[in-house]
């Protein structure tokens, strides 16, 4: 059995629909726009950072470089132009513990006069002589410049100079070399002083690739997958991306550094870039649920105030139903509902009116019919008395007067006798022949008559005594006033989608106003008058509608043709209507 939904809960999940999908779509708009703002910003705020990194290193390369430009000049000015230190100059190592001290990326100072005299600040390690002067020729080239070396080198003895690289400059006097002076710098400190203190993510990932494109310094864990992906995509020449490796998202921004020729470089997982997301997102659908708890309420209540008046009249259509049709419904709004109940009364006091009038018609009706039965006892009587009277003609010879009794207690047969009010065509032509020969037989040869039946339509519904009052007022206003003998025509044929009656006589026939007269009697229903042509149009409009025609052509003494035009209509009808 199926479960019965109430119009309110139909109500309900019809408003409730919409309202679910709009939110839903509402907030997964509104978390993708916000998802997307906030990645363009965090996005961009790396961007920013690894520009202020390339700054910041580019600033702190340039006070390094200034500072050994100083202890350069110190240098020379302490120093004659064979390069031989002065007695009054400050000791070569604290001047340049002095230059170095500020920069904690400043592993050692060296300063070498003349090729024979070599000054460290490191005095730890072993100096690497040989490194000393291939650099020394290399600074002839450019003895004004300071040059930053573009690989891992040292001027100590080492196993591994992967960790430093140097930057020196050639000390001059008077355009004449005398010597030079290293700084040895720190990968890793360099890296510490310029990024660590730059995150702005704690998942983000800031490191240094050398000239080499080998990572220097990383300040938080760098997985060898991910710096390969990234050093590819730089090399391809992407700067800004986003990478996929090992199923898992990665944004990445990377520039390249001019004054060190190192490359820069900042990435973090794509998720962390809104980090916040499942606390919007539980915050989304915590505004989700309340916004769909409120609807539900407004909804409810809505259509609790929508159907209070349907309710209404829905209880009166049931005490209808129980058999009360005194009840009412009080009008509480302007609205359709309004309307439908002012409906409801208007149909319930139309219905009472009509209950009244068919209770008032059934009791005339019943009446009718015990006036009715108690009238049969007439036309029986009279039967009786014609067929007696027909015996007593016949035993003294007059044949001729007991046709005319024969047809005249078929005529009253047929007119008030018990067989239904739908006769067949045949029947009708049978009862105006019966007619005829008793009218016949009273203007003698005054009357000549012509009936001609097509046999297709012999069992043609049509309404009982429709054909003989036509007929009666063709003989009574057309041919008795007439001072010649008359004749009347009366034909079946067949039309488009039914059948034409035609009666014709060449009695007196009628002027324009006689006509027209004619014509209002046949089409005029309201009036109350009984008439037998108003009758019968009546009875034939009852039976078939408005789809039936007259036409009614006629001259002042010429003569009246009337055609009847009938609407096809099925046999079984007949036998339909006499069950």
């Amino acid at each position: 059995m199926k479960s019965r939904i109430s119009l309110w809960q139909k109500i309900f999940i019809t408003g409730m629909i919409p309202v679910f999908i709009v939110s839903v779509l509402l907030s997964r708009s509104s978390f993708e726009r916000l998802k997307k703002t906030a990645y363009s910003l965090s996005e961009n705020a790396i961007a920013n950072q690894v520009k202020r990194i390339d700054l910041n290193l580019n600033t702190r390369m340039n006070l390094i470089e200034s500072s050994l430009q100083s202890l350069a000049d110190s240098i020379a000015s302490s120093s004659t132009e064979d390069g031989i230190l002065l007695e009054s100059a400050i000791s070569p190592e604290l001047n340049a513990k002095n230059m170095i001290a500020p920069f904690s990326e400043i592993r050692a100072a060296v300063i070498s006069l003349d090729r024979k005299r070599v000054f460290s600040t490191d005095e730890s390690r072993e100096l690497n002589k040989g490194q000393i002067a291939s650099i020394l020729e290399e600074i002839k080239e450019n003895p004004n410049k300071s040059i930053f070396s573009r690989r891992n080198s040292s001027v100590f003895v080492s196993r591994d100079n992967s960790g430093s690289f140097l930057l020196y400059k050639a000390v001059t006097k008077k355009g004449k070399n005398i010597g030079a002076v290293f700084f040895e710098l720190s990968y890793r400190m360099m890296g510490y002083n310029i990024l660590t203190q730059q995150r702005i993510q704690q998942s983000q990932t800031n490191f240094l690739l050398n000239e080499a494109k080998q990572v220097v310094y990383a300040d938080n864990y760098l997985p060898d997958n991910v710096r390969k992906a990234l050093t590819e995509s730089y090399l391809s020449g992407s700067r800004r991306i986003v990478l996929e490796i090992d199923g898992k998202p990665y944004f990445a921004y990377m520039q390249y550094s001019g004054s060190t020729g190192w490359v820069i470089a900042s990435f973090v997982p794509e998720k962390k870039l809104f980090s916040s997301s499942e606390l919007l997102k539980r915050q989304a659908l915590s505004m989700w649920m309340l916004g769909l708890l409120f609807s539900s309420a407004f909804l409810m209540i809505l259509s609790h105030a929508l159907l209070k008046p349907v309710k209404h009249l829905k209880e009166a259509m049931n005490a209808v139903q129980r058999g009360d049709l005194a009840v009412t419904i009080k009008r509480s709004s302007s609205d359709e509902i309004g309307d439908l109940s002012s409906s409801f009364n208007y149909m319930l006091k139309a219905l009472n009116k009509q209950i009244d009038k068919n209770y008032k018609q059934e009791i005339a009706r019943q009446n009718a019919e015990m006036k009715a039965l108690q009238a049969q006892i007439n036309p029986h009587f009279l039967y009786n008395t014609l067929d007696s009277i027909n015996w007593m003609l016949l035993e003294r010879g007059e044949e001729d007067i007991s046709k005319v009794v024969i047809s005249l207690g078929k005529l009253m047969q047929y007119s008030i006798g018990k067989s239904s009010a739908i006769v067949r065509l045949k029947d009708e032509y049978m009862n105006i022949h019966n007619y005829l020969l008793l009218q016949k037989n009273r203007i003698e040869d005054k009357l000549n008559y012509t009936l001609l039946s097509n046999p297709e339509f012999e069992n043609y519904p049509i309404p009982k005594l429709i054909l003989q009052p036509l007929i009666e007022n063709s003989i009574i206003h057309g041919i008795i006033p007439c001072d010649h003998p008359g004749s009347i025509r009366v034909a079946t044929d067949a039309v488009t989608n039914g059948l034409m009656i035609t009666i014709e006589d060449n009695g007196i026939g009628m002027d324009e106003e006689e006509l027209k007269h004619f014509m209002e009697l046949c089409y005029n229903e309201d009036s109350n008058q009984n008439i037998g042509v108003q009758n019968v149009m009546k009875r034939l409009f009852l039976f078939y509608g408005k789809d039936v025609e007259i036409n009614v052509n006629s001259k002042k003494g010429k003569g009246t043709c009337i055609q009847l035009i009938l609407p096809e209509r099925e046999d079984k009808e007949i036998e339909d209507r006499n069950h």
